[in-house]
């Protein structure tokens, strides 16, 4: 569970790379749990392994971010719903590993964000390391910066859905 009020305080002294840098304790296990579901509900309803998109908000947001790193195939479509950087050298090193055809599909996620400016949990700039990790890496970012408190942008669940839309579209196609 990463520490919100940790968090917070690194961002109020400035301490930028060590927020982006942190490995939050027991988010392996909360992958591994969520990881666990998906392959549960893709075997008991015969998804195929490329069916998946995840969202998130605020500590789901962020868990979001490192499944994209850890899903293989990678998602079709990721919401990062008020969430900061967190992992920067795992997931760099992790997407680093892959194989190249690997880092080509996580690069096809189409990511949906949002992050209020009077944030007071998990500051704006801290939504912007993501977003600008995530561009870095290749991946296309729909950035909806809103004049609001740590919630979803207005709005921002409905582009999402049209971006699963879009994708399952794309794969009937």
């Amino acid at each position: 569970m990463i520490d919100l009020q940790r968090l917070q305080a690194k961002i109020m002294n400035l301490q930028f790379s060590e927020i982006t840098k942190d490995v939050p304790a027991g988010l392996d296990v909360a992958r591994s749990r969520v990881l666990d579901l998906m392959q549960e509900a893709s075997t008991a309803y015969s998804l195929p392994p490329d069916a998946w998109s995840v969202c998130g908000f605020s500590q789901g947001g962020m868990l979001t971010g490192d499944l994209l790193v850890h899903m293989e195939p990678p998602p079709n479509v990721a919401g990062l719903f008020s969430a900061a950087l967190i992992c920067e050298d795992l997931w760099t090193e992790q997407i680093s590993k892959k194989p190249l055809e690997a880092r080509e599909r996580l690069k096809k996620c189409a990511i949906v964000q949002s992050h209020g400016t009077t944030d007071m949990v998990v500051p704006v700039i801290a939504g912007h390391w993501m977003r600008d990790y995530w561009q870095k890496q290749g991946l296309k970012v729909d950035f909806d910066q809103f004049n609001g408190p740590h919630a979803v942008g207005p709005g921002a669940v409905d582009k999402f859905f049209a971006k699963v839309l879009e994708a399952d579209r794309a794969k009937t196609r």
